[in-house]
């Protein structure tokens, strides 16, 4: 699983992160997901754990946000 999720980073760092070419906006982290995962910060590494599994923002990887419109 680890070889394939930083294969995946680097697929995404690469092919994804130019897109949407013309735009000022580009594919981030959701502002949601760092709040979430900050808040887990001096939890022992159990606890963190259970949350994370719980949490509907530990499968989005980035976000993007195009006119009125968030991918």
């Amino acid at each position: 699983m680890a070889l394939e999720t930083s294969f995946g980073k680097i697929g995404e760092a690469a092919l994804v992160a130019p897109y949407p070419i013309g735009s000022d906006e580009k594919w981030v982290d959701p502002p949601e997901k760092d709040a979430e995962f900050s808040a887990l910060k001096g939890l022992s590494l159990e606890a963190r754990a259970r949350r994370r599994t719980e949490s509907v923002w530990r499968e989005i990887d980035k976000s993007c946000v195009v006119g009125s419109k968030r991918y």
